[in-house]
């Protein structure tokens, strides 16, 4: 996985985030495509601090985003972390409860700009 400022031996878990993404429940799905992004975010803080960084001293996700942007982290990396972010909180705090098709495309975009290599099941 290549953050901008170094390269790490982790990455995402493809089947996991496909799986996430198009989960019949759309509460569901954008759950788990937050979970996977925050375990993904909580690894990549712990290789940028050296291990310093511990995820219950960081309980939201908005402080993470802003400690991996002082460390140099790359903003097309860090934009694909904020859009599921964002995503989510339109469901938990402003009451949205369905998921459009836009918004999967525009989830998958992101995760495609960082990791190209990412395939999900029929996209258009």
């Amino acid at each position: 996985m290549d953050i901008g400022t170094a390269t790490l031996a982790r990455d995402l878990d493809y089947a996991r985030m496909s799986r996430a993404m198009f989960e019949p429940d759309d509460i569901g799905a954008i759950i788990r495509s937050h979970l996977e992004s925050e375990q993904t975010l909580d690894y990549v803080l712990g290789i940028v601090t050296q291990v310093r960084f511990k995820p219950e001293r960081f309980r939201n996700f908005g402080p993470k985003i802003e400690l991996l942007k002082l460390f140099g982290t790359a903003p097309t990396w860090l934009a694909a972390i904020t859009t599921f972010n964002n995503k989510r909180n339109e469901f938990t705090h402003r009451g949205k409860e369905t998921i459009t098709e836009q918004d999967v495309l525009d989830r998958y975009h992101k995760i495609r700009r960082i990791y190209p290599a990412f395939m999900a099941r029929s996209v258009s």
